[in-house]
């Protein structure tokens, strides 16, 4: 690349940091695993801050975004922002520092969830200052905070506020937290538009915990492993979520403030997809039962495109050869999910365990008459096929 183009990059990637001789803080992206601040008898203090800083969605070695982040006091920034995870009941006490030179930063969701919104749930942070927040947890379920910054707009129009949230979870009283997984779906443009409609040549970035496809975790399980999910769709697309191979049942769907979650008792509908539609939330269970590679992805095409290099440079043409389609041709909200072969050594035969499954192909009901929709049935041998029009 030539000092001409490289210069011209620095310009449009990196404008907050032009006219200063400080390269911009690193933000580091964050799988959701650990907890941010102290719980010590049913208190959590976390203290937050909203810095400036450069994002890597993709390889850390490769260029960056600068974005505005959520870092814990004394810690990087990252992306999603710090987890807060505690138990129904739990007193919050939150503070929250403006460091960034100018803008106004305005705050939601840092307040008692499981309730309607309410003007409580939005307050507003000068540059410079810091504001405390005290609250009851709420409600168990799935949720996220979010901010953005009003008066200082980025110098190039993106969307440099997209990676302003963090996920909010709250777990029934009494219980250990449960083994699962939260991601967080987001979502960089350089030129945002409402709906989540962006001009297909853009450099823009879907992404999983703060990374795109295929720099996303690696998730591997063993058959029979129960799978819990948390889902929280903070971009301004819908995307569908889509899981390969076998089926999920959804157990809650929220909208940032309010969960529902649905009854035990009440067998939850098996699905192979779940739109998360803007703001939305959503919590899914699954059983792996067949080994071998896998993907959780979103259903939108777009979503999961290869994209632009951030660097300026263009993909390689149409019709390019490729070793590795996957690897080479997808981009965006992709996890890769491995199911671990079992044990088979003390197995008296070869096919010991083995499912006998078939696939059918049938008509399904409830589809408009002008555009019949199609399905499949699959059924176990042992297991008689309902008869459906073929």
């Amino acid at each position: 690349m030539s000092i001409v183009r490289r210069a011209i990059t620095a310009a449009l990637f990196l404008p907050m940091a032009a006219g200063t001789s400080r390269a911009p803080q690193r933000i580091r992206v964050n799988d959701n695993r650990t907890p941010a601040g102290v719980l010590r008898s049913g208190v959590l203090t976390v203290r937050l801050d909203v810095r400036e800083g450069e994002w890597h969605p993709d390889r850390d070695s490769d260029p960056g975004i600068v974005v505005r982040a959520f870092a814990e006091e004394g810690r990087d920034a990252s992306v999603p922002g710090p987890l807060i995870r505690v138990p129904e009941g739990t007193q919050v006490r939150a503070s929250v520092r403006n460091t960034l030179a100018r803008g106004t930063v305005i705050v939601q969701g840092l307040s008692t969830r499981g309730l309607p919104p309410t003007p409580a749930d939005t307050f507003s942070i000068a540059a410079g200052a810091s504001r405390e927040v005290s609250f009851i947890a709420g409600a168990a379920g799935t949720y996220f905070y979010r901010a953005s910054v009003d008066g200082a707009p980025a110098a190039d129009g993106s969307s440099i506020d997209a990676a302003l949230n963090g996920a909010f979870v709250v777990d029934p009283r009494g219980g250990r937290p449960a083994a699962d997984r939260i991601f967080v779906l987001g979502l960089w443009s350089r030129t945002p538009a409402p709906g989540g409609i962006v001009a297909l040549d853009e450099r823009l970035r879907f992404t999983i915990n703060g990374r795109a496809w295929p720099n996303t975790e690696r998730l591997s399980y063993a058959l029979g492993d129960t799978v819990r999910f948390r889902v929280i769709n903070t971009s301004i697309a819908v995307h569908p979520m889509h899981l390969h191979g076998f089926y999920f049942a959804v157990n809650s769907r929220g909208n940032g403030a309010v969960d529902t979650t649905y009854s035990r008792a009440v067998e939850p509908q098996q699905v192979v997809t779940e739109r998360v539609a803007v703001g939305r939330t959503m919590t899914m269970t699954w059983v792996p039962e067949r080994a071998g590679n896998w993907l959780f992805h979103c259903h939108d095409n777009f979503h999961i495109a290869r994209n632009n290099p951030l660097d300026g440079s263009a993909l390689p043409p149409e019709g390019a050869t490729h070793e590795n389609h996957a690897m080479e041709m997808m981009g965006g909200l992709v996890l890769g999910l491995t199911v671990r072969e079992p044990d088979r050594s003390n197995e008296g035969g070869r096919d010991a365990g083995r499912r006998q499954l078939r696939l059918v192909a049938r008509v399904d009901t409830g589809g408009t008459p002008s555009e019949p929709a199609y399905g499949y049935a699959l059924g176990e041998r042992r297991a008689a096929l309902i008869p459906g029009p073929m």
